[in-house]
């Protein structure tokens, strides 16, 4: 980026909001915030959360990218349950856990899972394969991960699961 570039400037400023999260806290409001979507379906959590572990992102943008990620594995799985007409209850794996010098956030849903070809362009903007979708949350989850330093890995097997994993430089906790 080039100073006095528009984009340039966006990112300074993102810099000067970015702070010291709790990991743990963190997916714990996001999944406060999503359970009036998760309540509906027949879903379990389980969660493993590393506590003290600390990332330096802006706090809001991570929690848009989470929310996306569990209400996309939420609908998921709720898809395949009617597309298997059954029951049974599937589950979501959330991990925050500190890998080295990085902490992983982990959302692993039991829905329907992507093809190879759907896997590909998931990130690409406008491409859904929800009947519903518009087609930008992993776009701008993605963009977001980038913007705060950090990577989201996504893989999946159809009819099986989906795995999203955001890393981030993991903070000291002073």
């Amino acid at each position: 980026f080039q100073p006095g570039n528009r984009m340039h400037e966006d990112n300074v400023k993102l810099c000067e909001h970015l702070t010291g999260v709790r990991a743990a806290a963190l997916v714990r409001e996001c999944l406060y915030l999503t359970d009036p979507v998760a309540r509906q379906s027949p879903i379990r959590f389980d969660t493993r959360l590393e506590a003290g572990l600390l990332i330096r992102v802006s706090e809001g943008q991570l929690k848009q990218v989470l929310i996306n990620v569990i209400i996309n594995g939420i609908e998921a799985m709720e898809r395949r349950l009617k597309q298997e007409d059954s029951a049974r209850r599937l589950t979501m794996a959330i991990r925050a856990q500190g890998q080295g010098e990085r902490a992983v956030i982990s959302v692993r849903d039991e829905g329907v899972g992507m093809t190879p070809e759907e896997l590909e362009r998931c990130r690409t903007p406008y491409f859904t394969t929800k009947p519903e979708g518009i087609g930008l949350g992993l776009c701008v989850s993605n963009d977001l991960v980038r913007l705060n330093g950090g990577t989201m890995t996504i893989e999946s097997e159809p009819g099986a699961y989906t795995l999203i994993q955001i890393a981030f430089a993991r903070e000291e906790v002073q």
